[in-house]
């Protein structure tokens, strides 16, 4: 990688980040107000007239401050956000839940005066609104990918373990993809009905013939590495029958 690409995909990253922190600070702020709106029964008069307003603007910076320090800890900045999972919720929670006790501190001893309702109902705020803007990221990720597909291929997949797993999840996030995976075939009865990411298992080999018929399949992909030679040509032998293109997946150190 040149120099240049390398400057190019550092800057990236920074312009990234920044946005991010933007993004976080408008987020903590509206969470903060809405929690005091929430406690007065979004009652604006009665908020006014309580005095927390004038605690909360003075509160701001700090708090503002304490949250991206903490979410900065939880690595919340450096995560490749179009592929957000359980791991990245687990970490906007525990950042929620390290913010809650923090503001508990602070309400607790007088620090900062507000309502002792409010630490719970900002850390359970700001814990939705992170995950909504992270997670929002993901979804518009995929519909950029799912528009991006014009004439996708409509694929078979043989094989419902963790090969079939690695490869239909390849096919659902890659913007290079043209697969649409609309069966799964395994031999295995205990999978049978079952379901891979949505996509249901509806047979076994004796099963491809009909099945490429009725999804209307063109594609083929056999998705088990360790499967046997003799096996392998078995289905090889089903699948040469159906018209299909026919692929096979390496093993994993390939």
């Amino acid at each position: 990688m040149s120099t240049l690409q390398k400057n190019k995909i550092g800057s990236m990253f920074i312009t990234r980040v920044v946005l991010l922190i933007i993004l976080d600070i408008i987020l903590i702020n509206i969470s903060a107000l809405l929690a005091l709106f929430i406690r007065y029964e979004f009652n604006w008069q009665e908020l006014i007239d309580s005095g927390f307003l004038q605690v909360l603007s003075g509160w701001m910076i700090p708090n503002t401050l304490l949250c991206i320090a903490v979410f900065v800890i939880m690595q919340l900045y450096n995560s490749l956000w179009g592929f957000a999972g359980g791991d990245e919720l687990l970490r906007i929670a525990t950042a929620s839940g390290i913010i809650m006790l923090a503001q508990f501190a602070v309400v607790l001893t007088r620090s900062v005066v507000l309502p002792t309702s409010f630490p719970v109902l900002f850390a359970m705020l700001l814990g939705m609104s992170m995950v909504l803007s992270r997670f929002s990221y993901r979804f518009l990720r995929k519909c950029r990918i799912w528009l991006s597909k014009g004439g996708r291929q409509r694929t078979m997949l043989i094989g419902a373990g963790q090969a079939g797993a690695l490869v239909l999840r390849e096919f659902r996030n890659s913007s290079f993809s043209k697969n649409k995976v609309v069966c799964i075939i395994d031999d295995d009865p205990h999978k049978l009905g079952r379901q891979l990411m949505g996509v249901r298992v509806v047979g076994g080999r004796d099963a491809i013939e009909a099945a490429v018929e009725r999804y209307a399949v063109t594609e083929i992909i056999l998705a088990i590495p360790t499967l046997p030679a003799k096996t392998k040509k078995e289905i090889w032998e089903i699948c040469s029958r159906t018209g299909c293109k026919f692929k096979q997946m390496p093993g994993i150190y390939q």
